[in-house]
């Protein structure tokens, strides 16, 4: 609450915030500066026993549930498919089996879904498959990408995202965080200064305010530096 009233969005920034479960929800929906609930569904069991404690069908419901409840409180949900181009868990994945958990969303009122590549396991193939096929197959679906990587292995993916359809990104200024309930070694969320410039070299209009996102990403820094050094003297 103290930090969202020290948020001004101006009426061009919408908020969102990320649950795991209806109680979350529930709190999240009663502020009026939050647009958004985000919910990290998966197509792995795996991933959801280690990450929110439940089951494919389980988080199924959970999803269907957070509809119904963003069309009580007006607000809106983006479903996040994470591990969605693959796991390290050998649980089964494929595009056809991601376009059958897209379509029973949908049924259930779903339109907007994120791709998440949780641990970077992606590649460049896989990712341009992905939107080429569920962008076809689901016109009425905003899809976007999700991405962790490492800070030189970034490229070729959201190229792939691009030019396969894909239009909605999310980065992190310095591309700091990551998933750790992922079992694996931590990659960084995709850096918001990486999809600026690639969209910079492509002449694509941004709805950003560079200088204010200059001052952010220096802000960012300090506040970055100085958890760090605060951890390492811990």
């Amino acid at each position: 609450a103290e930090v969202l009233d020290k948020i001004e969005t101006n009426g061009t920034t919408e908020l969102l915030a990320i649950v795991g479960n209806m109680r979350g929800a529930q709190k999240a929906a009663l502020f009026s500066k939050i647009s958004w609930l985000g919910y990290p569904f998966s197509v792995s069991e795996t991933f959801l026993r280690r990450n929110l404690n439940s089951t494919i069908p389980k988080a199924f419901g959970q999803a269907c549930e957070l509809l119904n409840l963003c069309a009580r409180q007006k607000k809106k949900l983006m479903v996040y498919l994470s591990m969605g181009f693959g796991n390290p868990y050998n649980d089964p994945w494929s595009i056809d089996l991601l376009a059958e958990w897209v379509d029973k969303l949908r049924r259930e009122g779903a339109t907007e879904i994120n791709l998440s590549d949780t641990i970077g396991i992606s590649t460049a193939e896989t990712v341009g498959e992905a939107f080429w096929f569920l962008l076809r197959e689901f016109p009425d679906i905003r899809f976007g990408f999700h991405l962790h990587s490492k800070p030189d292995d970034w490229y070729t993916r959201i190229d792939a995202a691009w030019r396969n359809g894909c239009r909605s990104f999310d980065g992190v200024l310095l591309g700091g965080g990551g998933c750790p309930m992922t079992g694996v070694a931590l990659v960084g969320n995709l850096a918001m200064q990486h999809l600026v410039s690639y969209f910079e070299e492509r002449d694509v209009p941004l709805k950003i305010n560079s200088d204010e996102y200059q001052k952010a990403t220096v802000d960012a820094g300090r506040l970055f530096h100085e958890i760090e050094s605060n951890f390492k003297s811990e």
